[in-house]
């Protein structure tokens, strides 16, 4: 070990340069230098961080050469050095939210009126849209436990397929005959689309992982911001697409669509299966971390709120006696923002670090926000509709800090508790955390619709913000446990540095007199 003390030190002993990396979690770095020479990885020295990503240092091979230009993870010099592989490998993933999304949200103009007319009652019309969030949570940890089995590039594609088609079965509906059987048509055919979303979900989490380790909450806040756009057009397009071609085409566009990304994926996509496998990794070692139940917390908190606000907060903007067209933009208007800001918050995550703090700040701003939105009985601001919407837009932003940074802090925290980075972590971290978005996306419109009919809209949406006071406690209290067990780490680690070097000088000096004595002998 270099002494911290170069100035003891002559020209070739001195204090070797070094590079401060911020990733999501512990890899082997490596340079390479127009004349073909690489650095070196060291250890990294075991000082976690509760307020940026770990931190490795490289030795160069010799002290007599230049030194690199630095490209950071994530931002547009690193995007524009990025070979033709990986970039297609983004834009495929993008393109596949977006197309998903788009099957998923279109529908909602048209097929809860038509599920009716076809005999369906309101109930299981709101069944068949929360089977298909529970379905997803059910069987996403499944997928990420046996992902080094059946391979990531197999489950995307595969997945896809599934989607594409069960979206083009959906067009045929207009066949079915009425009463039961368009119903149980429709849960089997929703049922199918839900395992193959949550398919390609957790393998697209498990690839960004392994494919761009270095920038996993960037790529992760692309792929949000695809997923938001898909959301956003998807109610607009199913419109246009029904007014235009009735029931069919809203179905068969965005499914061909999605069939055409898993063929692309399938020709295209290389394969992203590692050579090593991690035995004894299991669930209940996973879920024994501290660490991983806020990440998960920071998700479940964020999904229950807009599943809540996606089923609850319509009628409830009605009756200020406002236009459906005008409850549509403001529906619109905190999407816009939470796809706008997803990448830049992700980038500057992987450069920066600092992902619990944005998981605090996201959920304080998500809990004003619900206050405000409903707003709460004791504020006194009912009537105001400017207050609902300004709270509405700020959301965004809230929701944009609580669901980009837990990706990479999760695969981070369970690393350093001693979890190999391998294709077989990745799987698990990607299938709990698809799990526990769906898990809010389906106990958000469930558990709320009941306390709307029951305590009304502005004590239910009380009780939202309630559940992100709660996370901020929570998270709160996690960092500032991390933050002091950082600096107990960080005076070990300079303490342990100070005795070796106080052992080396004392062996220097042992030496020296040894000589001396040899010397006048």
């Amino acid at each position: 070990m270099f002494s911290r003390k170069s100035s003891s030190h002559n020209l070739l002993f001195r204090k070797p340069l070094t590079r401060a990396v911020s990733v999501p979690h512990i890899s082997t770095i490596q340079e390479e230098y127009d004349h073909d020479e690489l650095y070196e990885p060291l250890s990294y020295q075991g000082v976690p961080s509760a307020s940026s990503a770990p931190v490795f240092k490289t030795t160069p091979r010799s002290f007599f050469h230049r030194q690199p230009i630095i490209v950071v993870a994530g931002g547009l010099q690193w995007f524009k050095q990025m070979s033709r592989r990986r970039k297609m490998i983004i834009v495929i993933l993008c393109l596949a939210n977006f197309a998903a999304t788009v099957f998923y949200s279109c529908i909602a103009p048209f097929f809860p009126s038509y599920a009716v007319d076809k005999g369906a009652t309101e109930t299981e019309v709101g069944l068949l849209f929360g089977c298909f969030q529970l379905v997803i949570f059910l069987v996403s940890p499944l997928w990420g436990r046996w992902m080094s089995k059946i391979g990531a590039k197999f489950l995307f594609v595969t997945g896809l397929t599934v989607t594409g088609v069960a979206a083009i079965l959906m067009g045929f509906l207009e066949y079915c005959p009425p009463g039961r059987a368009f119903i149980i048509t429709c849960f089997a055919i929703r049922i199918v689309d839900a395992v193959g979303v949550s398919a390609f979900m957790t393998a697209c989490f498990t690839i960004i992982a392994s494919e761009f380790p270095e920038a996993i909450s960037t790529m992760f806040g692309a792929c949000e911001t695809f997923n938001g756009l898909g959301y956003t057009l998807g109610p607009p397009i199913g419109g246009f697409l029904f007014q235009l071609g009735g029931f069919k085409l809203p179905f068969f566009v965005p499914g061909g669509l999605v069939c055409c990304c898993g063929l692309a994926s399938w020709l295209l996509f290389p394969s992203f299966e590692d050579s090593e496998r991690t035995g004894d990794l299991s669930y209940g070692k996973y879920f024994s971390i501290p660490g991983v139940w806020i990440t998960l917390m920071s998700v479940f908190a964020a999904t229950l709120g807009l599943g809540f606000l996606d089923a609850m907060y319509g009628p409830h903007l009605e009756g200020f006696g406002i236009s459906p067209s005008a409850v549509g933009a403001v529906f619109l208007l905190p999407s816009l923002l939470y796809f706008i800001c997803a990448p830049f918050l992700g980038s500057f995550i992987d450069r920066r670090g600092h992902a619990l703090e944005f998981m605090v700040f996201g959920a304080i701003v998500s809990g004003v926000c619900y206050l405000f939105m409903g707003p709460a009985p004791f504020l006194g601001l009912t009537g105001k509709l400017y207050v609902l919407i300004i709270a509405n837009v700020l959301l965004g932003l809230g929701t944009c800090a609580q669901l980009i940074p837990p990706f990479g802090k999760n695969l981070e925290v369970i690393i350093n508790a001693g979890f190999e980075d391998t294709f077989d972590t990745h799987g698990m971290v990607s299938g709990a955390l698809s799990s526990a978005t769906a898990l809010g996306a389906f106990v958000g419109p469930s558990a709320g619709g009941f306390a709307v009919e029951y305590f009304g809209f502005s004590w239910a949406v009380t009780g939202i913000s309630a559940v992100q006071l709660l996370v901020t406690i929570v998270t709160l209290s996690f960092f500032i446990f991390e933050q002091r067990r950082t600096r107990r780490a960080i005076a070990v680690f300079y303490e342990d540095d100070d005795e070796d070097e106080d052992e080396d000088e004392a062996r220097s000096l042992l030496v020296t007199q040894d000589l001396h004595t040899f010397g006048s002998a």
